[in-house]
């Protein structure tokens, strides 16, 4: 795997450049500039599988080292991580938007940074994997009789539109995020209203069309073009402002639809609305938490953009068999990883397999000493019938 550092700090370089040429499976090439990173990008026989880039350096910075590196061919997908000590929440959201896959602050600690390497690969991978997967029979049913080349759940990228960036590096920017607990930080998302009966009348181009006009809208309106937002599919969009809204939500979502209808007109004849739903605060660094958040704003928007007089009459057995929307499914297993994350890595803290250790060898020690578990047993078993009189 070919590596390619970027820093303006020699020591910091020479050291990030050793540790992980402790790993054989890297191939490490260091530079001190921006300027030298984007001639090896161009000079180089074989495209760089990974890209560690700081933040500040002189003439050309990492951020803007990101968005030219995307530029470049065969770099489109390529994982790049920033590295740096800059923990601003500006400079965050600017990296992702950029481009970036995730975000390391320094000091770092560098098995986590071994870790975060192919972390950041994998889901490059599999963002490129679910673009590519084929179309299966049964799932063309229902579609119209228009071919198409993507679902009406997948995440359609929205590429070249500033403060728009793909659903995983979304999770990986609402990480870092919560862990450096911002206070001002909120979530809320918009439904496209009417989205499948929309999917199923045009062509995928006029669909995508259709998305970045809504994406376009979002950004003017209720962003302002300062925060961050994620198509996550099925006509759903999460969005970070950088402030609180301030206006009335049935302000904003007048001038939303206006702003909407003026960018995409009636196309198809379908009376297309954004709903937009409730404003949601990060109230905690645990990032399970903060998925159950983002859930939680999916359902409030995907609850506005039914029909209200229809909900009204439908009985509570009917609601029910809503169910989960695929984006919050997908939240829910991302919660489910999380968890089962923190588990595994709370087996390898020494601490805790001590303890277990300490646990085994005092259970191993009752069970030689058959006498002792017999009296032991017989002392239980008559403290029970004492407290069952």
């Amino acid at each position: 795997m070919r590596l390619l550092v970027v820093d303006d700090d020699q020591t910091i370089l020479d050291l990030v450049k050793q540790i992980l040429e402790l790993s054989p499976q890297y191939e490490v090439v260091a530079v001190p500039s921006a300027k030298a990173a984007l001639a090896e990008v161009e000079d180089a026989d074989d495209d760089f599988d990974c890209v560690l880039v700081d933040i500040q350096m002189p003439e050309i910075d990492g951020i803007q080292l990101v968005r030219m590196i995307r530029q470049a061919p065969g770099y489109e997908d390529v994982p790049i991580v920033m590295l740096t000590a800059m923990q601003d929440r500006r400079y965050l959201t600017q990296a992702f938007s950029a481009g970036a896959t995730d975000y390391i602050t320094k000091p770092f600690d560098f098995q986590g940074l071994r870790s975060r390497i192919p972390a950041a690969r994998k889901l490059v991978v599999d963002k490129v994997r679910h673009r590519v997967q084929p179309l299966m029979a049964g799932e063309m049913k229902g579609m119209g009789e228009t071919a198409r080349d993507f679902r009406l759940n997948d995440p359609i990228p929205l590429d070249k539109l500033e403060g728009a960036i793909d659903y995983s590096e979304f999770e990986n920017l609402v990480r870092q995020l919560t862990r450096h607990r911002f206070s001002n930080c909120t979530v809320f998302a918009v439904k496209i209203g009417m989205v499948k009966e929309a999917f199923n009348d045009c062509s995928s181009d006029a669909f995508r069309t259709l998305v970045r006009n809504a994406a376009l809208a979002v950004q003017e309106i209720l962003l302002q073009n300062r925060g961050i937002l994620s198509y996550r599919g099925n006509g759903v969009f999460l969005c970070i402002p950088d402030e609180r809204l301030g206006a009335s939500w049935r302000d904003l979502q007048t001038a939303l639809n206006e702003r909407f209808n003026a960018l995409h007109g009636n196309a198809g004849g379908i009376p297309i609305q954004l709903r937009i739903g409730d404003q949601t605060r990060f109230k905690t660094n645990s990032f399970v938490r903060v998925l159950e958040t983002l859930s939680a704003a999916v359902e409030s928007a995907e609850t506005r953009s039914l029909d209200l007089g229809d909900v009204a009459k439908a009985p509570n057995r009917f609601l029910a068999l809503f169910g989960f929307t695929e984006e919050e499914r997908h939240l829910e297993k991302r919660a489910y990883e999380e968890v089962l994350h923190t588990a595994l890595a709370e087996t390898a803290d020494d601490d805790w397999r001590r303890r277990l250790e300490r646990r085994q060898g005092a259970s191993g020690r009752t069970s030689a000493d058959p006498e002792r578990a017999k009296a032991r047993g017989a002392g239980g078993a008559g403290r029970s019938r004492s407290l069952q009189r």
